[in-house]
């Protein structure tokens, strides 16, 4: 399915298209344009949880991504025995979930520009994050990264299960961009259902230079909390009623709609939801004047067949990211021949 133009009269025999057309897919656009901008992933593995940055002045863009592989030279890589320091012991095995950083000297969506020498002989992806360290043992990924108050944070899920369950959200800072990054432990006051998943999926909004954390817990519930100090550590849960229990409804999702990954961005005088739903079918963005509480939004993207098919079977875990007048959707797919990171761009 390639992107579609914005009808203002559907007009269309069959009742299937008539609805896509009208109804599920109004917001794309003229000008629009979706493509693999990293990828596709070689068959052993996957790219996901991708976090992209982009200021202007900037001489590149800045993508941080999780990758499931071993280590080989300091590289992605998909034979053992891995570099020394890289061996997964608590799940016995070289394979991880890690935490990575490339760059790209263009337009940040040309797959050709990602991975480009910097002229120092510095050729990346780079491993920003290992796994290891308490709750963090088994797998790490799915970072989300900002600079605030004179410092570089991270915040990224990790778990001691080898199967990706019961993560929490972790915290990291840098000095740099680029590192080395610090890991500062389990971030404190955050509260949602740990079974399943558990606190996962990570996304941040800076606002009036207060920071915003939003994660998703085991029940595929969307939540917020706000920093309550500088060190980008400790928070408190936003939507939370201190007169009653805390229970499935208190603290109160943002939004009712089951969601792996959401990220909010101020956009004039309201505020935007990115998400994806529960099985990664679809992407969607919701508005309001409220950051807290959105209603169910308009869906974006759906899967789409290519060749090779990367991402045919879902599409998720998107990250925002607005370039001059361009907006953009970065994306994990996952396709029936292989998986990779694509990136819508509408006006």
């Amino acid at each position: 399915m390639k992107s579609l133009l914005k009808f203002k009269n559907c007009r269309i025999v069959l009742p299937i298209i008539t609805f896509l057309l009208c109804f599920v897919l109004p917001s794309f656009s003229l000008g629009a344009q979706r493509l693999l901008t990293y990828g596709p992933a070689p068959t052993y593995t996957g790219y996901f949880g991708q976090w992209v940055l982009h200021e202007q002045g900037w001489d590149r863009y800045l993508m941080y991504f999780s990758i499931s592989s071993s280590v080989v030279n300091g590289k992605p890589a998909n034979t053992t025995p891995g570099d020394n320091g890289t061996y997964n012991s608590k799940c016995n095995t070289w394979w991880g979930d890690r935490i990575w950083l490339t760059w790209h000297f263009g337009e940040g969506k040309d797959p050709a520009g990602w991975n480009a020498n910097d002229g120092y002989g510095n050729i990346p992806p780079f491993m920003v994050l290992n796994i290891g360290g308490a709750g963090e043992s088994a797998l790490i990924g799915d970072p989300s990264v900002v600079y605030w108050k004179n410092k570089w944070h991270m915040f990224y899920e990790g778990t001691d299960s080898c199967d990706g369950s019961n993560n929490r959200i972790f915290h990291a800072t840098a000095d740099s961009w680029f590192g080395p990054w610090t890991k500062q432990g389990e971030v404190q006051g955050l509260w949602g259902m740990v079974t399943g998943s558990g606190l996962s999926w990570p996304t941040i909004l800076v606002e009036d230079d207060q920071l915003y954390l939003y994660f998703t817990d085991g029940y595929v519930r969307l939540l917020a909390a706000k920093a309550l100090d500088s060190t980008g550590h400790n928070f408190v849960m936003m939507n939370y009623d201190v007169s009653k229990p805390l229970g499935l409804s208190n603290p109160a999702p943002v939004s009712a709609e089951l969601i792996n990954r959401g990220q909010v961005v101020k956009n004039g005088s309201l505020y935007k939801l990115l998400y994806d739903n529960f099985g990664r079918t679809a992407i969607s963005m919701s508005e309001s004047n409220d950051k807290f509480n959105f209603p169910s939004g308009t869906i974006y993207l759906l899967p789409q067949s290519n060749s090779p098919n990367w991402e045919n079977l879902r599409v998720g875990l998107p990250s925002y990211l607005a370039v001059g007048g361009e907006q953009r959707i970065y994306y994990t797919g996952e396709g029936s021949d292989t998986k990779g990171l694509g990136v819508y761009s509408f006006p």
